[in-house]
C-alpha cells in the first residue's frame, strides 16, 4: 500500500479527542450560563475557557488542574476535578479588566 493513503488528515485518536470535548461543552455549557459565563472548549478539551460579560476570564485545564484568572496563573492551587472548578467559578466576584 502507498504511504499516501495514511497521508490524510483523519486521525482515530484526533477524532475520538474532539468527541470528548463536544461531550465537555454539551455537558458543561448549561451550567456555565446559568453562572453568567459563556463557555469555549480549546484544543480539544485542554483548555475549558468561560468568560463573563463584565470581562472576567476564567481558564482551567483540566489535565493538570492549573487555571487562571484573567491570563493571571495560580501556580500553588490546583482545581483537580469538575466540582471543585465548579465551585471556584460559582466563588468569583467582581470584574475582568
Amino acid at each position: 500500500m502507498s504511504a499516501s493513503i495514511y497521508a490524510g488528515s483523519w486521525d482515530p485518536f484526533k477524532l475520538q479527542k474532539v468527541k470528548h470535548a463536544q461531550r465537555q461543552q454539551k455537558t458543561l455549557e448549561p451550567i456555565a450560563k446559568s453562572l453568567g459565563f459563556a463557555l469555549r472548549v480549546l484544543n480539544e478539551g485542554q483548555c475549558l475557557e468561560f468568560r463573563r460579560a463584565d470581562g472576567l476570564l476564567f481558564e482551567w485545564f483540566p489535565s493538570t488542574g492549573r487555571y487562571m484568572v484573567n491570563k493571571k496563573s495560580e501556580r500553588h492551587e490546583k482545581l483537580c476535578n469538575v466540582g471543585e472548578m465548579l465551585d471556584f467559578l460559582r466563588g468569583l466576584k467582581g470584574g475582568g479588566k
